[in-house]
């Protein structure tokens, strides 16, 4: 597993959240360390196509993005003092 510097990976989230809803994306190979960018406003486009397919996890990214998505809407729900009924 190769090693990131904290500042790579800022970048990458600040790009990602830079853009309107999925717009810009970024992408970590743990198997190179290299971060690969796309947007789809601009010409940047490396990620490589089936990229998370041919690393065998592109179902866990989808369960890691359903989750992290239930969370981050349950935290807003808390903050804004939401009750919910599961």
């Amino acid at each position: 597993m190769k090693k990131f510097k904290f500042d790579d990976i800022m970048e990458a989230f600040f790009f990602v959240n830079a853009g309107g809803l999925a717009n810009n994306t970024a992408v970590l190979d743990n198997s190179t360390g290299i971060i690969y960018w796309q947007s789809e406003d601009s010409e940047i486009n490396e990620i490589p196509k089936g990229f998370l397919d041919s690393k065998e996890i592109l179902e866990e990214w989808y369960k890691f993005e359903d989750e992290s998505q239930k969370k981050a809407l349950r935290e807003w729900c808390t903050d804004n003092e939401i009750e919910l009924i599961d």
